[in-house]
């Protein structure tokens, strides 16, 4: 068996040290191992088992199927330093790192760590986790609200910035929406995706957060979805004493204007009608092919933050 390493722009100790040093920096995108999930709200497909119901409390509790990217955000960042604190991670797969969700600005003027409310749990979007192939996109959302909430406590819509052109949904980034909630409004139906005319501002606690709520629109599309209670999620299916619901989303890229193209994770976002809590996937993307059958592995990382360069591993097996 004979083994080549390439080394493009830094040395072998160099590599050595700035894997170990910045191990927990780097997030890694492995190429998926998990199967295109069924849409019927239950986390199953989505994870090993124990995914999402073991203790929450627990890291690996959230950890998905390897090529899934996800983000949690579970009750209030642990740096905020309160008992309400819960699991902050997000990452690829079982590659992850801690995520240090910043304070956001109340309306009136002073800062926040989110959800905010009292009780804090009424208003908690805990993880968000994202798959996509050529033509789908596939979404589980875990959340503390209830699909036919009312008032401060219902539901926001899933956002996206598709165009990039600013201020192109009703004075928002956002054009198009998905809308969540169980009930029909204007004419609007569940899982529906609009191009929207009209975002509700009923709410603006953190005015940042906004906007939430399609209020009015024009239907390019529809989605699968289901949005159901997670009996079994954290052991009894509760956090802090109220129910947990799953949002699980198959949505077709043709209704995006992205058929056989990837969406760019952080182009989505939810919040709450309220905006009280806010949730996206933001990771830089970097591919690392698993083994082959040739048996040819390839690692590729690129560390811009520290200005180094690329770093290209190839190692090939012979008989």
């Amino acid at each position: 068996m004979r083994y080549r390493i390439t080394l493009l722009m830094l040395t072998l100790p160099l590599l050595i040290y700035i894997v170990n040093t910045f191990a927990g920096m780097i997030v890694v995108e492995v190429s998926a191992v998990s199967t295109i999930p069924t849409i019927d709200g239950k986390p199953d497909d989505w994870g090993p088992p124990g995914f999402l119901k073991n203790e929450w409390t627990a890291n690996s509790t959230w950890i998905p199927y390897e090529g899934i990217k996800f983000v949690v955000e579970d009750n209030s960042n642990p740096v905020a330093g309160n008992s309400y604190s819960g699991v902050h991670i997000k990452g690829v797969g079982s590659k992850f790192t801690f995520y240090d969700e910043k304070q956001v600005i109340h309306r009136d003027g002073y800062p926040v760590w989110e959800p905010y409310g009292s009780p804090q749990e009424d208003f908690d979007i805990e993880a968000m986790f994202i798959q996509q192939d050529e033509n789908n996109i596939y979404l589980l959302i875990v959340t503390s609200l209830a699909p036919n909430a009312g008032g401060e406590h219902t539901p926001g819509d899933l956002r996206f910035d598709m165009d990039k052109t600013a201020f192109s949904g009703d004075g928002y980034d956002f054009e198009i929406g998905l809308k969540l909630q169980n009930y029909t409004y204007n004419h609007l139906n569940h899982f529906g995706i609009y191009n929207v005319a009209n975002w509700s501002e009923t709410y603006d606690n953190i005015p940042e957060n906004m906007p939430s709520v399609i209020t009015n629109g024009t239907k390019i599309g529809q989605a699968i979805g289901v949005y159901a209670k997670c009996n079994d999620c954290n052991i009894n299916g509760t956090d802090k004493g109220l129910q947990i619901y799953i949002i699980e989303l198959k949505i077709p890229k043709a209704a995006l204007g992205i058929n056989n193209k990837t969406l760019r994770v952080s182009d989505l976002s939810l919040t709450n009608r309220c905006t009280n809590d806010m949730i996206t996937i933001d990771i830089e993307t970097h591919t690392v092919p698993l083994l082959s059958p040739s048996g040819t592995l390839s690692l590729l990382i690129t560390i811009s933050a520290l200005g180094a360069g690329s770093i290209l591993l190839t190692s090939t097996s012979r008989k």
